[in-house]
C-alpha cells in the first residue's frame, strides 16, 4: 500500500489501530523538511519537544487532564482528513501511554467529537515525544472549530462529564 507513497486513506486509517505496530505513517520530503526546520526552532528556546508541548498545552491550566490539539505537522493523509493529537497531561498521567485504558480514550474522544474519528496510539518505540502519552486523532470531514479542545469546551458543549 505506501510503496507508491500515495496519502494515506481512511480505509487504511482504519487497518492501523488501537495500537499501531503494523506501520508509522510519513510525512511529504515538503512536511519532513518543515518539520525538522521547526523542532531546531523550538528547542533553540526549549530542552525538548516535550517540554514545547507541555507549555503549549497545558501551561494555562495545569489541572487539564487532556487537550486535543490540531497536528501541526500532519501525516500524508486523504482530502478531507485532518491529523489531531490528544496530549495526555504528563503530570496527572504517569504510566505509559500503551497501558492506559484504550476505552477511556475512546470515551474522551466522544465527548469531544461529533464527527467520525479514528485513533491510536504508536509504541514507544516509534514515538518522536516519548514523555508525553499521545494519541493520534484522524477526523473525516471538517474539523472543530479552533486549534484547541479541551475538557472544558467538552463539558460546556455537552453538558457532560468524564470521571
Amino acid at each position: 500500500y505506501r510503496k507508491n507513497r500515495m496519502p494515506l486513506s481512511w480505509e487504511y486509517l482504519k487497518t492501523l489501530g488501537p495500537i499501531n505496530y503494523k506501520y508509522t505513517p510519513t510525512h511529504t520530503v515538503v512536511q519532513k523538511a518543515e518539520y525538522k526546520e521547526f523542532r531546531e526552532k523550538v528547542l533553540d528556546s526549549y530542552p525538548s519537544l516535550a517540554a514545547f508541548i507541555k507549555a503549549k498545552c497545558f501551561k494555562d491550566d495545569p489541572s487539564l487532564p487532556y487537550k486535543l490539539r490540531k497536528n501541526d505537522f500532519p501525516y500524508d493523509l486523504e482530502r478531507g482528513i485532518s491529523h489531531w493529537v490528544l496530549w495526555l497531561n504528563p503530570d496527572i498521567y504517569k504510566t505509559e501511554v500503551e497501558v492506559y485504558a484504550l476505552g477511556r480514550i475512546n470515551l474522551i474522544l466522544k465527548t469531544l467529537l461529533d464527527q467520525p474519528f479514528l485513533f491510536y496510539v504508536n509504541p514507544v518505540s516509534k514515538q518522536s515525544v516519548k514523555e508525553i502519552p499521545h494519541y493520534h486523532v484522524y477526523l473525516r470531514e471538517a474539523c472543530p472549530v479552533g486549534e484547541f479542545i479541551s475538557r472544558k469546551q467538552a463539558i460546556r458543549k455537552k453538558s457532560e462529564t468524564i470521571v
